[in-house]
C-alpha cells in the first residue's frame, strides 16, 4: 500500500488525461482511501476561473475535472450529513415513544435507559425533578394517556423532541406540552432535560 505522498500523484496523472471517475469504497485501506483522493482533488481544483491552458489541452481537461470532482465530494459530503441527521432523528424518535410508551404502561421502570443519570426537569408546576423522581410511577395510574404532536430535531450531538400530552384521571383531565432535550455522549443519546406546560385541567364537576 503506497502511502500519501507517493499516491497523490496517481490522481493527478488521471485529471491530466481526462479521467474525472474514481471506484471508491469505505472498505479500502481502512477508508483511508477516501480522504486522500480527497484531499488530492481538493488540493488540484482552482478556486477561480480556469487559466489559459490553449498550449496544453489536456492539463486544461484536467482542470476542469478536478473542479467537477470538487463539486461532487461537497455534494457527497452535504449528503452524508443529511443521512448522519436523519439517522440521529430516527434514534431520537425511538426514544421519544419509549417514553411515552413507559407512560402509557405507568411502567417507568424502561426510563432507566432513556434518561441521563444528570437528568433534570421542570414539572407543569415549575419545580425540579430529578431521574430518579420521575421514574416513581404516580400511584393508581390514568384511565386514558395518548400521546400527539410529536416532533424532533438534532442539532449535532444535541436533540429536541416536543409533543402534547392528555391524561384523563379518576377526577379530572389533564392537557400538557412538553419539550424534551437530548444529548449524544460518547456516542449513546440519553434524554438530559425536560420542561412541561401545562393546557388546561378541568375538573369533572
Amino acid at each position: 500500500m503506497l502511502d500519501e505522498d507517493r499516491a497523490i500523484p496517481i490522481p493527478r496523472r488521471a485529471l491530466e488525461v481526462g479521467i474525472d471517475f474514481f471506484d471508491m469504497a469505505d472498505w479500502y485501506s481502512a477508508g483511508a482511501n477516501e480522504m486522500v483522493v480527497r484531499r488530492a482533488l481538493l488540493s488540484m481544483a482552482p478556486r477561480g476561473p480556469l487559466p489559459d491552458m490553449r498550449h496544453d489541452q489536456r492539463l486544461r481537461r484536467g482542470a476542469q475535472a478536478a473542479r467537477a470532482c470538487r463539486g461532487r465530494v461537497k455534494s457527497r459530503a452535504a449528503s452524508d450529513r443529511r443521512s448522519a441527521q436523519a439517522q440521529d432523528e430516527a434514534r431520537l424518535l425511538r426514544l421519544d415513544e419509549a417514553w411515552n410508551e413507559a407512560y402509557r404502561r405507568n411502567d417507568r421502570a424502561p426510563l432507566a435507559e432513556i434518561l441521563a443519570d444528570d437528568f433534570t426537569g421542570l414539572t407543569p408546576s415549575g419545580e425540579a425533578i430529578t431521574k430518579a423522581a420521575l421514574m416513581i410511577n404516580p400511584p393508581g395510574g390514568a384511565r386514558s394517556v395518548v400521546f400527539s404532536e410529536q416532533w424532533v430535531r438534532v442539532f449535532g450531538d444535541t436533540g429536541i423532541s416536543r409533543g402534547r400530552l392528555h391524561l384523563e384521571l379518576a377526577d379530572r383531565r389533564i392537557d400538557q406540552r412538553f419539550l424534551r432535550v437530548f444529548a449524544r455522549r460518547d456516542g449513546v443519546w440519553r434524554a438530559v432535560s425536560v420542561s412541561v406546560t401545562p393546557l388546561a385541567a378541568e375538573g369533572d364537576g
